[in-house]
């Protein structure tokens, strides 16, 4: 065999080895991703809503550190947080947003 055949086939074998077994193989999402993600689920918690309701209506939403944002709605704001579910054992998968966490409102 030659050579050039030698490492086609090594490669072929390799790429072969990657879609057979890599079947559970996953990853966890960019940062930036991961924050779009928090962001929709915040987005569409409808607790936030009605709690800032009264104060008008909801004009910013502000990350605060980790998965904690600030929304707002006027001179009023709720602190939200994004839990996710714990895992067991090591994975490198993302955590799934388990709940949201909506603390009451705060005026100026």
């Amino acid at each position: 065999m030659s050579r050039q055949r030698y490492r086609m086939f090594v490669i072929l074998a390799a790429v072969l080895a990657m879609v057979v077994g890599g079947g559970n193989i996953r990853a966890a999402l960019a940062p930036q991703f991961q924050r779009w993600a928090e962001l929709g689920t915040v987005v569409n918690e409808r607790e936030i809503f009605w709690k800032l309701y009264p104060y008008g209506l909801i004009d910013r939403i502000e990350w605060s550190d980790g998965t904690t944002y600030r929304v707002g709605a006027g001179k009023c704001f709720v602190v939200v947080t994004v839990r996710y579910a714990r895992q067991s054992g090591v994975s490198l998968d993302t955590p799934p947003i388990d709940a949201v966490d909506v603390g009451e409102p705060r005026c100026n």
